[in-house]
């Protein structure tokens, strides 16, 4: 669901502006949001995918202090495993549709799954556009492939320096993370958390302004 600048707020998007000022003091402001996400990690040492402990709520908000922007996801089971991060410059972001792979300043890439392909397009772009507003690259979007649905944009973005060299190897990553995901949503469809394999279980801190898994 996309929330455009109103003069107020309905109900729903100021409990949930209070909920996120729980964990934001500064948050003002639903720019968007998404009901289904989760977040998965690339562990270098490992060369594999991590499923972290972290699911729910995608929030894109607004701030009251710098950086003016940030996105949550707001964990369904515990508070402690909601993940924050700030929305500045220094944000690398690359779509990979339904996967939004971002890239910390501190070196964490993080991949985020939405349930809805649509959500993760929409939410990409804004971001995308916030970033590159903040002085940063903006969104690098990479162009799909029809039987894998998944293809490295340009080699020489920072976003992929951080895994193994081959733009192949992360493409056969994220397959291997998508078929993982579907096959997650057919066994069973009462759990809105995918289930990769070549993944080993990792738990995740309560906010990702430190360092965060990597893709």
């Amino acid at each position: 669901r996309s929330f455009k600048n109103r003069g107020t707020m309905n109900e729903e998007e100021a409990l949930n502006v209070t909920v996120i000022q729980t964990y934001d003091k500064y948050c003002t402001q639903i720019i968007d949001k998404s009901p289904s996400a989760h977040v998965y990690s690339f562990e270098k040492d490992k060369n594999a995918w991590t499923k972290t402990k972290t699911g729910g709520i995608f929030f894109l908000y607004k701030r009251s202090k710098v950086p003016f922007f940030a996105f949550m996801i707001l964990n369904r089971k515990s508070p402690t495993l909601n993940q924050i991060e700030l929305v500045t410059g220094s944000l690398q972001l690359q779509l990979h549709c339904p996967f939004l792979l971002y890239k910390t300043s501190k070196g964490g890439i993080f991949s985020i799954w939405f349930f809805s392909g649509s959500d993760c397009e929409r939410i990409a772009e804004k971001l995308g556009k916030l970033v590159h507003d903040a002085g940063g690259l903006g969104l690098k979007i990479a162009p799909t492939n029809q039987s894998t649905n998944f293809k490295c944009s340009n080699p020489g973005i920072n976003l992929m320096t951080a895994v193994p060299k081959s733009p192949e190897t992360v493409t056969k990553g994220l397959n291997q993370l998508m078929d993982f995901v579907r096959a997650s949503n057919e066994n069973s469809k009462a759990n809105s958390s995918p289930n990769p394999s070549k993944v080993s279980d990792g738990s995740n801190n309560a906010s990702s302004h430190s360092d965060g898994p990597s893709i």
